[in-house]
Order: C-alpha cells, then sequence, then structure tokens
C-alpha cells in the first residue's frame, strides 16, 4: 500500500499546477523519514542505541512537521482535488483570482486564451495578462470585456476558506 500511495503522489505530481506541486513534493519528502528510518533499522542494521527502534520516533517528527503544515498553510486541504475535477470539466474560461487580486488557479480554457505560459499567468492580475483595465470594469456595472474580438462577461463569486474570502 505504501508503493501504491507514492506511485499515485508521483502520477498526480505531474499532472498538478506549481502550487500544488510543492505541497506534493512536500508530502513524499516527509513521509519518506519514517519509512527510511525503519529500512535502517530493520534491513541495514543500522541501530545506534542497541535494541532502541527509533521508528516511532520518525513518525512523531513526522506527525509535528505535517500538523504544522496542516495548521499553517493548509497542507491537506480537499481544495486541490476539487479543483481537478471541477475545473478541468468545465468547458468555459475559468480563472480563480485571489484576495490580492491575482490569479491564484485557472483551467486550460483561459490558459489557451491568454496564450501564456503558468509562470506568466500566476500570481499576476488580470490587468496584466489582458493589458487593459479590468478590475475597473468588474467593480463597475459593466461585467462585459472585449479580448481578440470576442466579448467575455466577468462574473464574481466569492470563494469562503473557513473564515477568509479567497476568490
Amino acid at each position: 500500500m505504501v508503493i501504491w500511495g507514492y506511485i499515485s503522489l508521483f502520477f498526480y505530481l505531474g499532472s498538478s499546477k506549481s502550487i500544488f506541486r510543492k505541497q506534493n513534493i512536500i508530502i513524499i519528502i516527509i513521509t519518506l523519514i519514517p519509512l527510511l528510518v525503519n529500512v535502517a533499522y530493520v534491513f541495514l542494521e543500522i541501530r545506534p542505541y542497541g535494541h532502541l527502534d527509533l521508528t516511532p520516533f520518525a513518525f512523531l517528527g513526522t506527525a509535528f512537521i505535517i500538523a504544522m503544515g496542516w495548521l499553517r498553510i493548509g497542507l491537506f486541504d480537499c481544495v486541490p482535488i476539487a479543483r481537478a475535477k471541477f475545473i478541468h470539466q468545465v468547458g468555459a474560461v475559468f480563472v480563480l483570482i485571489g484576495d490580492q487580486g491575482r490569479i491564484s488557479d485557472y483551467n486550460e480554457s483561459f490558459g489557451r486564451l491568454s496564450k501564456k505560459s503558468e509562470e506568466d499567468l500566476l500570481a499576476v492580475s488580470l490587468d496584466e495578462v489582458f493589458e487593459q483595465n479590468i478590475v475597473t470594469r468588474i467593480s463597475a456595472s459593466n461585467n462585459v470585456i472585449k479580448y481578440q474580438d470576442d466579448f467575455y462577461e466577468l462574473i464574481r463569486v466569492d470563494v469562503n476558506h473557513g473564515k477568509k474570502v479567497v476568490g
């Protein structure tokens, strides 16, 4: 089961956005700690304290690191899984704007529309992407923009994450 879990994490690692990729890497590294300590004790017979198995202490340290990641950065939020399922199935252009007015996430339709790479899209404002003042249009009554001879309706939806509005 451990091997299947690592295969799943590595598979998801290749298809995830950079923000979620960092979370996957953290999870992989953290879970390797007790596994490597146990392998060193059982198979390599590395026993610095005689017959005291250090694997439970490695699990304790790992649990502490995971708890800190969960409390501080929301390490195990269901948002990445729900995002992957929902956003990629939506045929319309979708972009998630964070509370600071910058792009947090988007679907493939938005990537094709903007014709920019992931590095050029994440953590920038819509104004920078489309080179026009879109933020003013969202706050005004005119929620329609023209881009490349097509018209797009802008819809603002507050996404609550706990007590904080994130998008």
